[in-house]
């Protein structure tokens, strides 16, 4: 058989295949009665590109001390994978933002009491916030971290009546949890663990 006359059998004999993925050419040679499978130059199928990531966890996280914010911050991103923060100093900056869109975690101080220009303003308090969101009866969990409040309150254990005050006002409504200030870094991740699921943790 001559180049030619086998140029035109590979021609009319060639069929093309589909094995693990890639494109095949099977050339018949009559003659040998042998096939030969190559791999062709045209481009092969591709698998189609995954669409699917996972979701981030979004947190907001309210405070009007920028150190807090970026303590808090600084943790999530060591210990946490796919989870944002967005910050925010006062909790009428933040009643704005939850209006439009829902986190999966709220995370607030409950006095908020320095914001430059807002010195006494009821509505930068996380306690002000609180309350509105009790009446909307929003669904994500809140945490509260707050300081000291007896120099706020003068009362014999301001601090653990001030949580049962808070948890008696909006705890049928709201899905409470508290940290008080000063916190550690185990305290914290500890909170934070109740509402993160496990596969988004770095350290297990």
């Amino acid at each position: 058989m001559n180049n030619h006359q086998r140029e035109v059998v590979q021609i009319l004999a060639k069929k093309k295949y589909l094995s693990a993925g890639k494109w095949f050419t099977v050339w018949v040679d009559p003659a040998t009665i042998k096939n030969q499978t190559i791999t062709p130059d045209y481009p092969q199928p591709k698998a189609a590109a995954s669409s699917v990531t996972e979701r981030q966890f979004r947190i907001i996280h309210v405070d009007d001390e920028d150190f807090v914010l970026d303590i808090v911050s600084s943790v999530i991103a060591r210990q946490f994978k796919n989870v944002t923060v967005d910050r925010l100093q006062n909790g009428d900056e933040a009643w704005n933002t939850l209006s439009r869109q829902n986190p999966d975690l709220l995370i607030t101080d409950l006095l908020n009491d320095n914001v430059p220009g807002r010195k006494g303003d009821i509505k930068t308090s996380g306690f002000h916030l609180i309350a509105r969101l009790a009446e909307r009866n929003v669904k994500y969990p809140v945490l509260i971290v707050s300081g000291s409040l007896s120099n706020v309150i003068q009362v014999d254990h301001a601090d653990s009546k001030m949580e049962d005050y808070v948890k008696l006002l909006f705890g049928s409504r709201l899905s409470l949890s508290f940290l008080k200030k000063p916190f550690t870094t185990e305290q914290l991740v500890a909170a934070l663990s109740k509402h993160i699921t496990t596969d988004r943790c770095i350290n297990t």
